[in-house]
């Protein structure tokens, strides 16, 4: 779990049992925070990547990356090539 310190962007890499409460509980403790902008979810079960956002009236729309695709993490200016991703996740030492 990556949490900035301007809680601008939170990350959970979820896993197993943990992913119903990433998605729901948690994310929902995170919100309570005005100043995140961001909750980034890579799954472990396919390579892809969730990505939400928080609205001008205060409420997340969600995207969804996949294998192809190119998650735009715009509260950092910054954009993740999903493949890549887990590629980079997949090589031993790294």
């Amino acid at each position: 779990m990556t949490f900035s310190s301007s809680h601008v962007r939170a990350s959970a890499f979820s896993a197993g049992d943990f992913e119903e409460y990433d998605r729901g509980d948690k994310f929902e403790h995170y919100k309570s925070f005005a100043s995140l902008r961001q909750y980034v979810l890579v799954s472990h079960r396919e390579r892809s990547v969730e990505v939400s956002t928080r609205d001008v009236d205060g409420g997340f729309t969600s995207a969804m990356s996949r294998e192809s695709d190119v998650a735009l993490l715009a509260s950092i200016g910054a954009r993740l090539d999903v493949r890549e991703l887990y590629e980079a996740a997949a090589e031993p030492g790294v």
